[in-house]
């Protein structure tokens, strides 16, 4: 199996699942949004793990295309970007999560969510 085809299985299944987990849990991503302000360590750790994430995707799958894999690149520098800005400039960054208590802001990226990683499954899985 192709790297580009693996990751975005991947990619698919954790955004569906993620999208769908947003979703369902709707109210507590609110109440985690107010309590973050009192937790840097989770804001900390939270962007390790999305700097991780995006850099694997930067430096395994940089590709430039007009096709399905541009997701794939787009979502792995944003990732890298979000972790970056969250070690760095944490007190901006707690700012930024607070937009998450508004329960319209979660149900639409629930939605959107979901709905890249149907796309994403669409074109790696059939």
């Amino acid at each position: 199996m192709a790297f580009e085809l693996l990751l975005g299985r991947v990619i698919a299944l954790l955004m569906m699942i993620g999208g769908l987990a947003i979703l369902v849990n709707r109210k507590e991503f609110v109440i985690m949004a107010k309590q973050i302000k009192n937790n840097h360590m989770v804001l900390w750790i939270g962007g390790g793990f999305d700097f991780l994430f995006g850099l694997f995707i930067v430096v395994g799958h940089n590709l430039w295309t007009y096709d399905w894999r541009v997701i794939i690149t787009i979502i792995g520098w944003l990732a890298l970007l979000e972790g970056s800005l969250m070690w760095f400039f944490p007190t901006k960054s707690i700012k930024l999560v607070q937009i998450w208590k508004r329960p319209a802001f979660t149900y639409v990226t629930g939605l959107l969510t979901i709905a890249v990683g149907v796309y994403l499954s669409i074109v790696t899985f059939f």
